[in-house]
């Protein structure tokens, strides 16, 4: 093939491919998937610190997100806290890949969705939410340690018609599937100000995420802070204060009067603890309702003494630390978190 029919021929399919691609281009502009608040900002999404008088949880992750219109007088937006996704910087990595955080139950777009909810004027949507239900593990340490959590509410990934905010009756090419929702750094936590002297025990819950509170155990561990000891741990022995969405309550299984068996006593060390496993629907029956963010402190009563040797047993009442426990559905659905007052029941 001569020079000159390779080049027409190259030519030839050079404006073919163009006009392949040329109308998906056209399509592209005209429907642009998930335009960014930028581009139509006729909705906003914020963030912003929520500090109750009775707050349900530690008051450091506690944030209101608000949806209000701005150019556009008559809205309508997906309302569901659930929607909301961080991306957390290394405070010391800048070029680390930002860590993800989203809640375990966030919601596929739906077109019917439950949660649509009509806005106009000076109205707006508020729900709070707590951090810890959207980042954990390392995410949340980078948070502890000054990361940087980028806030969006909406659709990462969906079909073209996936939306979170939209004008009453307007054009379907201008809804919105993402909003840009701010930035968020936790403040430093407050050190102890007294030193109180070092107990005999430590007490320690693990966290936990389950969907609905009936399939929830919860794990109680007891470890000697020195030396070799012996407990006699039981599971009605051990209390907990539970601090979540519809306020504060304490539980736990009804003592049995029973003496001790000498072969039942545990060893523990500041290694090795003795651990129990208390069924949540039998101790703490509906303390867990609906979902949300549970802070969970661990109160373990230790009365007996090792016979013969009362010094090698821990005695006493011993509190831990509070550990999260994340309820992700619930048995009620769906409830909003109204920060203006307690949880719609």
């Amino acid at each position: 093939m001569s020079p000159l029919a390779r080049s027409a021929l190259f030519a030839g399919l050079a404006a073919t491919a163009a006009a392949l691609i040329a109308p998906a281009v056209a399509r592209a502009q005209r429907r642009p998937r998930g335009m960014p608040l930028e581009a139509t900002p006729g909705v906003v999404a914020a963030l912003t610190p929520w500090t109750p008088a009775d707050p349900p949880g530690d008051p450091r992750y506690l944030r209101v997100l608000t949806l209000r219109t701005t150019t556009w007088t008559d809205a309508e937006v997906v309302a569901d806290r659930r929607l909301l996704r961080f991306d957390v910087s290394d405070p010391a990595s800048p070029r680390a890949r930002p860590l993800p955080c989203v809640h375990p139950a966030a919601p596929r777009f739906r077109p019917d969705s439950p949660r649509v909810r009509a806005l106009g004027g000076a109205a707006s949507y508020r729900e709070w939410i707590d951090l810890r239900m959207y980042c954990s593990g390392r995410a949340l340490d980078r948070l502890e340690r000054g990361g940087r959590a980028v806030a969006r509410y909406g659709h990462a990934r969906g079909p073209r018609r996936a939306w979170v905010a939209r004008p009453r009756g307007g054009a379907a090419d201008v809804a919105v599937a993402t909003l840009a929702a701010g930035e968020i750094v936790l403040s430093a936590r407050t050190a102890p100000t007294n030193a109180a002297p070092a107990p005999e025990a430590r007490v320690t819950l693990a966290s936990v995420t389950r969907a609905t509170g009936d399939v929830l155990a919860l794990e109680v561990g007891v470890r000697a802070t020195s030396g070799a000891r012996v407990v006699y741990l039981r599971h009605d022995f051990a209390r907990f204060r539970v601090r979540g969405p519809l306020g504060a309550l304490e539980c736990g299984l009804e003592p049995t009067p029973l003496a001790p068996i000498v072969d039942l006593f545990r060893p523990v060390s500041a290694r090795a603890a003795a651990t129990i496993r208390v069924d949540a629907r039998q101790a703490c029956r509906g303390a867990f309702p609906i979902a949300g963010i549970y802070e969970v402190t661990p109160v373990v009563a230790l009365p007996w003494a090792f016979p013969g040797d009362a010094a090698r047993a821990i005695t006493g009442e011993y509190v831990g630390e509070p550990a999260v426990v994340r309820i992700t559905e619930g048995d009620r659905g769906y409830v909003e978190h109204i920060p203006d007052g307690a949880s719609a029941p």
